[in-house]
């Protein structure tokens, strides 16, 4: 890495100070392709833009990725897989991953307004999510909850619409209003419930299991790892739900470095 590079000798100053400078023009460059990347246009035809002087710092240049998309950098999400917990091999693939990591990082150091690393989560919230519990597990509950109340079906609503007319309606005496409400009250309950019902296994189906689960459930030479319900059956990616708590990690990650500018 040439930024980790270190020298004591004083002859070799003035060609760090060089070499510093050609990093950060290369580091800027960097930024811009991928900004102008994820905003769609052609690097071939914009290429004069992401040519900056080497002897002007980047910030004097900060005008050009001004109001820009913001690139995100995140940290592979390794803490689960179980590659990464099992001895001796955690011994070379750890310090492999952190020095990979670390060229994210330093980019996003040295540009910090256009630039977010987002770090990986400690193996101890994976293991919270896939037991059902922290913020965002609660935040998904939530989510699903609102979604079974406003996303009912269209019969469930006319039912329901049915039920209000037949209960306010004029037409009812008053005396049998409270054995009307009765009855109608658990007619609305059994269709919020059966309608509920089924969304709730469409949703554990979509949440909890990916393509194929075999290979995570434990046999009389497999052992469950925590954290392992959370990675595919190749046990080198995430599976939908870690993708979906990782991408949830992200996101707050963004609205942090908002809420900072």
């Amino acid at each position: 890495m040439p930024h980790m590079m270190m020298s004591s000798k004083p002859g070799q100053s003035s060609h760090e100070d060089v070499g510093d400078r050609r990093l950060q023009t290369e580091l800027f460059m960097v930024l811009k392709a991928l900004q102008d990347k994820m905003r769609g246009m052609d690097l071939r035809h914009g290429m004069g833009d992401t040519r900056v002087e080497e002897n002007v710092p980047p910030s004097q240049n900060s005008s050009s990725v001004m109001k820009r998309p913001l690139v995100v950098v995140p940290e592979l999400p390794v803490a689960p897989l179980q590659l990464f917990r099992l001895v001796p091999l955690c011994w070379f693939l750890v310090p492999i991953f952190r020095a990979m990591e670390s060229n994210k990082k330093f980019l996003a150091s040295c540009f910090p307004e256009y630039v977010v690393f987002v770090e990986q989560p400690e193996l101890n919230w994976w293991t919270d999510n896939e037991a059902g519990i922290g913020p965002v597990r609660e935040n998904i509950q939530q989510e699903q909850l609102l979604l079974r109340v406003t996303d009912i079906t269209h019969t469930a609503r006319e039912r329901i619409e049915e039920l209000m007319k037949q209960y306010y309606g004029e037409e009812i005496e008053a005396d049998d209003k409270c054995q009307v409400a009765l009855e109608d009250s658990n007619d609305v309950q059994c269709v919020i419930e059966n309608d509920t019902k089924v969304r709730m296994m469409d949703d554990h189906d979509h949440l909890h299991y990916d393509v194929d689960r075999k290979g995570s459930q434990t046999n009389g030479s497999d052992v469950q790892f925590l954290g392992s319900n959370l990675v595919s059956v190749d046990k080198v990616h995430p599976n939908d739900e870690g993708y979906e708590l990782w991408g949830r990690h992200i996101a707050a990650a963004i609205i942090d470095h908002w809420k900072k500018k």
